[in-house]
C-alpha cells in the first residue's frame, strides 16, 4: 500500500502529486484504482486563456525592462491557439518569437512571426 499511515486515526503522511493533465488520465487507469481510491482532493486547472497570456507577457517584459507594448493582438491569439494554456509552451514559443524577430530585425510579435516561431518548434 502506498503511505497507508493511519495511527490513532491520524493520517501523519501527506503526499501531494502535481503534474499536467496527463497525471490524471494515468491516475485514472484501471491499473491505479487503488492510487485514487486513497486521493482525497484532486484539483486540475485549465491553463491560461488569451487575457492571462497578455498580463503574463505583459509583466514579463516590464521585469526585462520593456515598457512599450511588444505583441500584437492578434499574435496573442496565434500565442494562445498554439500554447493551449501551457505556460511551459508559452515561454517556449516566446524565446522563439524573440529569436525569429531579432534575425529579421522586427520590433514587434505579429502573427507572422508567431507562426514562423511555432513552424520552428514543431
Amino acid at each position: 500500500m502506498l503511505l497507508n499511515f493511519n495511527f490513532d486515526s491520524s493520517s501523519y503522511v501527506i503526499l501531494i502529486l502535481t503534474g499536467t493533465p496527463v497525471l490524471n488520465h494515468t491516475i485514472n487507469r484501471a491499473v491505479h484504482e487503488a492510487l485514487k481510491q486513497r486521493i482525497v482532493i484532486q484539483y486540475e486547472t485549465t491553463g491560461m486563456n488569451e487575457k492571462d497570456i497578455e498580463t503574463y507577457i505583459s509583466i514579463k517584459l516590464k521585469k526585462a525592462g520593456r515598457n512599450e507594448p511588444l505583441v500584437m493582438p492578434e499574435a496573442l491569439t496565434a500565442l494562445s491557439n498554439a500554447c493551449q494554456g501551457s505556460s511551459r509552451k508559452l515561454n517556449n514559443l516566446m524565446t522563439h518569437c524573440l529569436i525569429v524577430g531579432a534575425a529579421a530585425n522586427r520590433m514587434i510579435i505579429d502573427n507572422d512571426t508567431v507562426m514562423e516561431a511555432a513552424d520552428e518548434i514543431g
